[in-house]
């Protein structure tokens, strides 16, 4: 599949990559983080409610993060456009530093006092906008229970979403309802786009990393005859399942590949 068409995927996965390389390296992980207390109740250290989106601590949860990125972030750019993907990636960033404390100030009396390193919330909301997107291909049974082409993301999500229980599944909870809140368009969120400016000068900082960027132009490449093709496969899709009266497909669907890939591990 590669990242043709999609600059924006890859130089949100590169940026990640290599800021958790470069943390594992200078043994700095402890400042990507975000505990309570007291770096932030005693130390305000706001700072870091940016940076601990930026890098994750371990190389298990960047692999998978990493892996799960590929196979939703790419096909999410492809349809809605690098533009407006690059505007939603924002959003969901805005979100993520707003809504990152609240486990921590709901679950602080229970003992829950810090957030992992690492954009989950970010990670989870592309993946609620990729199951809403992007249209289930086949459908198969195993032992009585309905598998889709979707089985992989069930599984690279529930090993992130079980990866440090419980603060992992209440930050699987908090991406969904960021990807919920652009739908919405609170804030007009939804239909805010990035500059053209800010376009520009993204692409002349990660054009030294992203090989298939957009040149010379200022303008991230918009919807192509290949989104089409997806739109119009998508909604064929879509009538098929109506029609046949599946309901795997959706965030039901996604539920029930969670259960499926716990009943795995069990």
């Amino acid at each position: 599949m590669g990242f043709t068409g999609a600059p924006a995927s890859q130089g949100l996965i590169t940026v990640i990559c290599v800021a958790s390389l470069l943390a594992a390296t200078t043994s700095t992980q402890h400042y990507f983080d975000l505990p309570l207390t007291p770096h932030l109740t005693r130390d305000h250290q706001w700072w870091r409610l940016l940076t601990h989106q930026i890098a994750f601590a371990n190389s298990s949860e960047l692999f998978i993060a990493t892996l799960l990125l590929y196979f939703t972030s790419v096909p999410v750019e492809r349809s809605l456009g690098s533009h407006k993907y690059a505007s939603f990636l924002f959003a969901s960033f805005f979100w993520s530093t707003m809504l990152s404390p609240l486990p921590l100030i709901l679950f602080s009396r229970f003992g829950l006092n810090h957030i992992p390193a690492g954009p989950f919330i970010v990670v989870f909301s592309i993946l609620a906008q990729s199951i809403r997107l992007i249209p289930t291909v086949f459908y198969w049974r195993l032992f009585g229970v309905e598998v889709t082409s979707r089985i992989a993301l069930y599984i690279l999500s529930a090993q992130l979403v079980f990866s440090q229980p419980p603060i992992s599944f209440y930050l699987f909870l908090l991406g969904l309802l960021t990807s919920s809140l652009y739908l919405s368009n609170v804030l007009s969120l939804r239909t805010f786009r990035l500059s053209p400016r800010v376009v520009s000068l993204s692409q002349r900082f990660l054009t030294p990393f992203v090989s298939n960027a957009v040149l010379g132009t200022g303008n991230l490449p918009t919807r192509s005859a290949a989104t089409t093709l997806v739109e119009a496969m998508r909604l064929q899709m879509r009538a098929n399942e109506q029609a046949a009266g599946n309901a795997g497909g959706g965030m039901a669907g996604f539920v029930r590949g969670v259960l499926f890939c716990l009943l795995l591990r069990r």
